[in-house]
């Protein structure tokens, strides 16, 4: 499982991911390559309060993003349309152990350095994500699509922990 882990201010709470375009991730995966080539890291706020995931145009323009439809998201400033992408969310693992199975059924830890690729996960399940408009101090916005499927804990030390 996944453990994403950092620092918050008691307001907010920043993570880094990557954004991957479901057109890209089904290519990948019929490849068998297994590396991403060109993932950028981008600032993600983890907001308990928002539905959905959201990224900003910037990043769509970026990965060049196809919008599959528009849909209605309700803010502070009310409600707007926006475009809606289809896409990814990976996460850069912060503990990852390396396993293997000796054939007895149990999973051991193996003694070795992860590879950045160990170290990532990707979020499968495709997310259908608006557009959020631009001006914010962070990339993307970690909506209740993805963090209800896991378990997020704040800490009063001023730490958080993301586990998926």
């Amino acid at each position: 499982m996944p453990y994403i882990h950092g620092r918050h201010d008691g307001r907010a709470a920043i993570t880094p991911v990557s954004i991957i375009d479901a057109a890209k991730y089904r290519e990948h995966k019929q490849s068998k390559s297994p590396i991403f080539k060109g993932l950028k890291r981008y600032s993600a706020l983890i907001d308990t309060g928002a539905s959905c995931t959201m990224i900003a145009p910037r990043v769509a323009s970026e990965l060049n993003l196809e919008p599959v439809g528009t849909e209605e998201v309700r803010g502070l400033s009310g409600s707007v349309w926006v475009l809606t992408y289809l896409f990814h969310v990976g996460f850069f693992d912060s503990t990852y152990k390396s396993r293997f199975h000796n054939g007895d059924g149990d999973q051991h830890a193996l003694e070795r350095e992860a590879t950045e690729v160990d170290k990532y996960h990707i979020y499968t399940q495709p997310i259908t994500g608006g557009e959020m408009q631009d001006g914010n101090s962070f990339d993307v916005l970690l909506g209740m699509d993805v963090i209800s499927t896991g378990q997020l804990r704040f800490n009063k030390d001023g730490t958080f922990s993301f586990q998926i």
